[in-house]
């Protein structure tokens, strides 16, 4: 190991450690590093101080900060649609200042005004009483009033047809309920005509076997 050389770094590293010594004393002659060396000492002694004021401030912004934990939970978030509405006040004044710039729009200032149409009249006029040849129609009034009265006749027509139809079916209706209670009454007499003839063909069962009875002894006797 030669002389003049450190120890404890390697063989290697040395030259370079010696130039940095070497370059040490022109960089504190500098005055940008004395500048830098007293900034530094002013940021190393700001922590003490920085850690007093916030040890003092720090339960004060634990407060404020609970207060405003607590306001942001208390506001209700507006969701997507809700931000997209106008509220109902700014919906109203718009929906004002459409009408009025209906109201007084000025052609020569609107390019998009145009002056409202006349509705064209529907119907019959008032002075029309009835007649469908009346000068106060046109030709396609009268005809449109012709073909309405013809309608209205025809379906009158039909409607009085099949009144007529629903009270000759009333009319056989009622008949068909006479007549089944007619029969019913019938059915009931013959019923009981037939009962009194059951009767009558048991009495002459009764009356024969009677006289059967007579002949035998009849003819016993005889023998």
């Amino acid at each position: 190991m030669e002389t003049g050389r450190l120890p404890s770094i390697p063989e290697p590293l040395q030259d370079i450690f010696e130039d940095f010594l070497l370059t040490v004393p022109a960089l504190t002659a500098d005055p940008l590093f004395e500048d830098t060396q007293e900034s530094s000492t002013c940021q190393t002694a700001a922590p003490s101080t920085e850690l007093k004021l916030n040890s003092a401030v720090e339960p004060e912004s634990r407060a404020i900060g609970a207060v405003t934990v607590m306001a942001s939970s208390s506001t209700p978030k507006l969701t997507g649609c809700d931000s997209m509405q106008p509220p109902p006040n700014q919906a109203e004044d718009q929906y004002s200042r459409q009408c009025k710039r209906a109201l007084h729009a000025n052609p020569d200032s609107d390019p998009d005004w145009a002056p409202v149409q006349e509705k064209r009249p529907v119907g019959r006029p008032i002075e029309y009483k009835g007649d469908p040849d009346s000068p106060l129609l046109s030709e396609d009034q009268k005809r449109r009033v012709k073909r309405r009265i013809a309608n209205r006749i025809s379906a009158s027509r039909v409607r009085q047809r099949r009144q007529e139809e629903c009270a000759e079916l009333r009319e056989q209706l009622v008949a068909s309920l006479q007549r089944e209670q007619a029969l019913m009454d019938h059915i009931r007499a013959t019923e009981c005509q037939m009962s009194v003839m059951q009767n009558q063909i048991q009495l002459l069962q009764k009356n024969v076997v009677s006289l059967d009875e007579m002949i035998c002894c009849l003819g016993i006797l005889y023998l």
